[in-house]
């Protein structure tokens, strides 16, 4: 059952890598990334410091500064675990230059999703806004060739997750 839902994956990740209209943007798309992470982290640093000064002594500000982070140390320490490797070093004619040889799960899309929804959780419209920026990040990472579908997916899942209990509930 695992192989077959990995071979899925795999063609899944072939389909989306190699659709003709997309390898036009596939440059686009490490802009894209670039910009959604430094938007990310830009915002995340200005929310948390306005949160801070504003609710100094609050414990929500602590769960809201430290949950982002305390996710992207559980995503980088995931991917340790599971050590799977990434869809250039698998197919190895995509050619794609990164050092990181690990893939899953996304670290990008889960910190990006973890921060959309601290976001979300103050303010519904940067939520909103910044969770239609992780969705397009999760594809752009695909497109790249440096995710599979699963990989991003789960970075999605575990930050939903994580935001679910800290959160929403």
């Amino acid at each position: 059952m695992i192989d077959f839902l990995i071979n899925k994956d795999k063609k899944l990740f072939l389909f989306f890598f190699s659709l003709p209209s997309l390898k036009y943007l596939r440059f686009l798309s490490w802009f894209a990334t670039f910009y959604s992470i430094a938007t990310n982290i830009f915002f995340n640093l200005i929310f948390a410091l306005l949160i801070f000064i504003k609710y100094r002594n609050n414990t929500l500000t602590i769960n809201f500064v430290l949950v982002p982070f305390l996710t992207y140390i559980l995503l980088k320490f995931l991917r340790l675990i599971i050590k799977r490797k990434r869809p250039f070093l698998i197919f190895p004619n995509l050619n794609i230059p990164t050092s990181n040889k690990y893939s899953l799960p996304s670290n990008h899309v889960g910190a990006s999703f973890i921060l959309s929804f601290t976001f979300f959780t103050f303010n519904t419209t940067l939520g909103i806004f910044s969770i239609v920026i992780s969705i397009i990040l999760s594809f752009m990472r695909i497109i790249q060739g440096v995710h599979f579908p699963v990989d991003t997916f789960v970075g999605f899942f575990i930050s939903t997750l994580i935001a679910h209990i800290f959160y929403f509930t």
